[in-house]
């Protein structure tokens, strides 16, 4: 709490303002009514464990030139079983390996032009562009659809055809396989379908010998039988004939989706996918530990179609499943009757099989952006049309309660600033859970990323974050530049000049809120102010000063003599100090505000290559008369 003593009928009566432990952004009323440490307006700022702000760290290019105009559409970081790396960069049609400083090299150009995510899973990185479905085993890439997982849909099939349902046909591969018991005299086999197709070829395995087509067995295509030179010999299932047939349009079902989550109640066992824009209320699972076997009889219908899946994310034993409108994403779905939460669930029956229901949670809540939910101390965290939503676990289980965490920014009460529900591109914003921060970058014309520090629980605004994807690779934050084909790396603080983004200024501010002191009745003078700051390489820090009486005034600068540490490594003449102390320096600065009633203070570093750690801001203010 601020310190300052009693206001009495005396105008002498002197009282102070101490901000040591900062709060963070609050936009959602005036500027005099929020806590005496929050800040109405600030920029580029971060704080540290104890609650104290410095500009933000800055980044760099990784590579030197862009790869062509257009966003980076994704990227991922595929790590080997035996250890080998690869980092993946998709930008327009073509896929790059990148190493190092080196520019990428292009190793695949058949994608598509969209956004693209990539999971790890069997040892190669599954590809989604929302067109194609790849697999990349670190050397070359195919279509899914070339090596799909060829099922045995019908086993115990007498020569005349029927069987006994095995497995579901594979909605991305026109392969399949009909298990036969021959009797010993039959030639020709009915397969399950007919208008095959011309190629491949019909193959058989015959008491474990291969008969291929014109060699041992012809084909009728348009009947779908299959004649063997001879017999095959009385047995249960030593017949197995493997046959092609495409329906058109049945792998495109899977090639269009555009997002998925790996879940199998505890393990991680199937792949479902969801976002296929023909049927919105779809989501698809895989085959047991194969992505590339999606059931036909794997759907799992979501609602309604009055409603599109945006989100999916395991949480706990189960899958949180979030709708949004289908017109227009970022416009409220109260309207949609449809629930608009489900929680996805994974059921082992006593027999063995294993089913997938999906069970209404919430008919309030939607997702406006499917690059915005993360998974936050286990608690999923997204954009909604009202705002940033977690939903938290109970005691009682499957129980979920939704808390609206982002009041403090979704709207600028002023009318001047831009809350986060002030902006008309948010189905486009992409996130990223990273250093206890969830990071929202929202692609305004400022670039700007709404940063959650959900350890201190305030919120942050920053600038200049023009990412289109996020990535985490060892420790580090990267990002796609969301008009150009460059990727950034953020850099640390043991880094040298990590205040610079890709060599620009980084301009980092944080205004007070507008300071009464506690009283209304007194008119007031603030005669001077000490400001803190921390030692650092290079650190610097603009005062001004704003009353109800004038307009803003400066102060001047915090003495850089003061607050630079000695340091061989970032020589600069201009800021030469033999200060080789990292005690903080503290200074003060006369103000000579008179007769206000409201006061608020500006703390700003628009240099390159500065940081600007306030340590603590102490005002001292002195009663002037009654205000009339």
């Amino acid at each position: 709490m601020p310190t300052k003593w009693p206001v009495t009928s005396s105008t002498t009566t002197p009282t102070q303002m101490v901000i040591e432990n900062f709060a963070g952004l609050n936009t959602s009323t005036t500027a005099s009514q929020i806590a005496f440490n929050e800040s109405p307006d600030m920029l580029n700022m971060t704080l540290d464990a104890e609650a104290k702000p410095d500009k933000r760290l800055g980044y760099d290019r990784i590579y030197s030139s862009s790869l062509g105009s257009g966003k980076i559409n994704g990227m991922f970081f595929f790590v080997k079983k035996d250890g080998t790396t690869r980092f993946l960069i998709h930008h327009g049609t073509v896929l790059y390996t990148q190493t190092g400083s080196d520019q990428p090299v292009g190793i695949y150009a058949l994608m598509a032009n969209n956004r693209s995510v990539f999971f790890a899973f069997n040892d190669y990185v599954w590809i989604m562009d929302g067109t194609n479905y790849l697999r990349y085993d670190g050397t070359s890439v195919v279509t899914v659809s070339s090596i799909a997982y060829v099922p045995t849909v019908l086993v115990s099939t007498p020569p005349a055809g029927g069987g006994t349902a095995l497995e579901d046909f594979n909605l991305l591969g026109s392969g399949f396989k009909q298990s036969f018991s021959g009797n010993g005299t039959a030639k020709d086999f009915q397969l399950a379908l007919n208008t095959l197709d011309a190629t491949p070829p019909v193959t058989a395995v015959v008491n474990g010998t291969t008969i291929t087509e014109g060699s041992g067995l012809t084909v009728n295509r348009s009947t779908g039988v299959v004649t063997f030179t001879t017999s095959p010999t009385n047995g249960t299932n030593n017949v197995v004939i493997t046959a092609y047939k495409t329906v058109s349009g049945k792998s495109d079902t899977i090639n269009k989706v555009t997002n998925y989550v790996i879940f199998g109640g505890t393990q991680d066992t199937r792949v479902f996918w969801y976002g296929n824009p023909n049927f919105p209320a779809n989501v698809y699972r895989s085959g047991l530990y194969d992505p590339s076997y999606a059931p036909e009889n794997g759907l799992i219908k979501v609602g309604s179609d009055a409603s599109k899946v945006v989100n999916m994310i395991a949480q706990y034993d189960s899958c949180i499943i979030v709708k949004g409108n289908l017109q227009n994403a970022q416009a409220t779905t109260q309207n949609v009757y449809d629930v608009l939460i489900w929680q996805l669930r994974y059921e082992l029956s006593a027999s063995g099989s294993v089913s997938f229901p999906v069970l209404p949670l919430n008919n309030q809540i939607d997702s406006i952006a499917k690059d915005s939910m993360q998974l936050i101390d286990n608690t999923p965290t997204w954009l909604t049309s009202r705002g940033v939503y977690q939903l938290s676990g109970t005691n009682v289980k499957d129980e979920r309660n939704t808390m609206h965490i982002s009041a403090k920014i979704d709207r600028s009460a002023d009318g001047v600033l831009v809350g986060l529900l002030d902006n008309t591109n948010l189905v486009n914003s992409v996130s990223i859970d990273y250093d206890k921060k969830y990071i929202l970058a929202i692609q305004d014309s400022a670039n700007t990323a709404f940063v959650f520090d959900y350890v201190l629980g305030i919120w942050l605004k920053w600038d200049n974050i023009k990412a289109s994807c996020f990535l985490e690779i060892n420790d580090y934050l990267y990002f796609g530049d969301n008009t150009q084909g460059l990727v950034y790396r953020f850099k640390k603080i043991t880094e040298a000049l990590p205040f610079n983004d890709d060599g620009s200024a980084i301009n980092g501010y944080i205004k007070t809120k507008l300071m009464n002191f506690d009283t209304l009745r007194y008119l007031k003078t603030a005669p001077r102010l000490w400001l803190h700051l921390k030692p650092a390489d290079i650190s610097s820090a603009d005062l001004y000063y704003t009353t109800d009486q004038f307009d803003t005034v400066g102060l001047g600068l915090f003495n850089t003599e003061y607050t630079n540490i000695f340091d061989y490594s970032l020589w600069d003449y201009s800021n030469f100090t033999y200060n080789l102390t990292s005690i903080p320096s503290t200074q003060m600065f006369k103000i000579k505000a008179k007769k206000f009633m409201y006061l608020q203070i500006t703390l700003r570093n628009p240099r390159v290559n500065e940081s600007m750690q306030v340590l603590g801001l102490h005002i001292y203010a002195q009663m002037v008369k009654e205000a009339k």
